[in-house]
């Protein structure tokens, strides 16, 4: 059974939000979705729940959220046409780090991209994970192309050598969209 959001969340309407979706070609019909949540506004989610590493104390933070791929043949292209996405949305928006929550069997899929284990293996139960524990994640965006060349990361060639026609992704006004609500805040 499918399962929609009904109405848009209240996160899809803030400024210093992106909505990312993979559509099929020839349907329109809407393949995966992901939401991008920067710091440069509000907290995080996940900072309103815990409290983060030293690591992450004022930086430019972005955090994935409500990852949907829809079944089928197309499932892994689609989740690596996202993760490019976010991975060239978070280098043009300057992004100091990437956070994901995730468990098993999803969060092998972020340690393959490299992503790294943020509190030391400690899990965390977050309040839109229903009480399941989680582990917190971490993608440092300047460092990702090496950390991936360094693994020899078996997506390596797509997120970071293949400019992909499909992948319609208008940086300047992502970019613009997260920094004039940080710069609205900052004026209040």
């Amino acid at each position: 059974m499918e399962r929609v959001l009904a109405q848009p969340e209240e996160d899809d309407f803030r400024p210093d939000v992106a909505l990312i979706l993979a559509e099929c070609k020839t349907t329109g019909e809407v393949l995966g979705s992901m939401r991008l949540v920067t710091n440069f506004q509000h907290p995080l989610h996940i900072e309103t729940e815990i409290e983060l590493p030293a690591l992450f104390t004022a930086r430019n933070l972005m955090e994935a959220w409500r990852l949907t791929v829809r079944p089928g043949p197309a499932g892994k292209m689609v989740t690596a046409a996202l993760y490019k996405v976010l991975y060239e949305v978070g280098y043009a928006a300057d992004v100091d780090h990437v956070l994901v929550v995730a468990r098993r069997p999803v969060d092998r899929l972020y340690q393959s991209m490299q992503f790294k284990e943020a509190l030391a293996g400690q899990k965390i139960a977050l309040s839109n994970t229903l009480g399941l524990p989680h582990s917190l994640y971490h993608l440092p965006v300047k460092d990702a192309d090496r950390l991936w060349r360094q693994a020899q990361c078996a997506l390596y060639p797509f997120m970071a050598m293949t400019v992909h026609p499909d992948l319609e992704v208008h940086h300047h006004e992502v970019t613009q969209r997260f920094f004039a609500a940080a710069y609205a805040e900052d004026r209040l």
